[in-house]
């Protein structure tokens, strides 16, 4: 569910706040682990020969009804109409910790400007922060895997494109970002 507030305390300028849950009631979990294997046998005196090829193959499947807990979120945004033409606003979502997952907060700006009644353009900025822990490197084995830790900022950009019956924006999303991963 997810419950939400708006609040205009003066003309031009509105805030809102929503809290939401994500519950998942119900669920099945497939997991399917397969492990291929490949021996080559080469005699090397004088030119290589293959002698032998044996490839082995496993496979491993598994259902689970274990379902993972969702982060509470609490968002907050504001919008100011700083004239007819130019809107400004920003956001800050916060999610809580959860088994496996840390407390994160993100943010997001952005402005929408009005050239006339048919074009518009839009900007921002915004975070992804990751709510995983930062990844440990001593001690790993294949068998200690760890999410992925990598936190993102971006920009986007549009412009629109508007008649009596529809919309056309395009634009672009460009985001960087700096972690890790434990590839295996």
């Amino acid at each position: 569910p997810v419950l939400g507030i708006m609040y205009s305390p003066m003309e031009r300028v509105s805030i809102g706040v929503t809290l939401a849950k994500t519950s998942i009631i119900s669920s099945v979990n497939r997991i399917q682990k397969t492990i291929t294997e490949a021996k080559i046998e080469v005699i090397s005196a004088g030119p290589p020969e293959i002698t032998g090829l044996t490839i082995s193959s496993s496979r491993t499947d598994t259902e689970t009804d274990k379902t993972r807990t969702l982060p509470l979120t609490l968002s907050t945004g504001i919008a100011i109409f700083v004239s007819n033409s130019l809107l400004v606003s920003g956001d800050l979502v916060y999610q809580e910790a959860v088994p496996n997952r840390l407390s994160v907060l993100n943010f997001s700006l952005g402005s929408e400007y009005y050239i006339n009644t048919k074009w518009a353009i839009r900007g921002g900025l915004f975070s992804n922060l990751a709510n995983t822990p930062e990844l440990k490197s001593s001690n790993l084995s294949p068998a200690s895997t760890q999410p992925e830790h990598i936190d993102y900022f971006g920009l986007a950009f549009s412009v629109s494109r508007f008649s009596s019956n529809n919309t056309l924006s395009m634009g672009f999303d460009w985001s960087r970002g700096k972690g890790n991963a434990q590839l295996f």
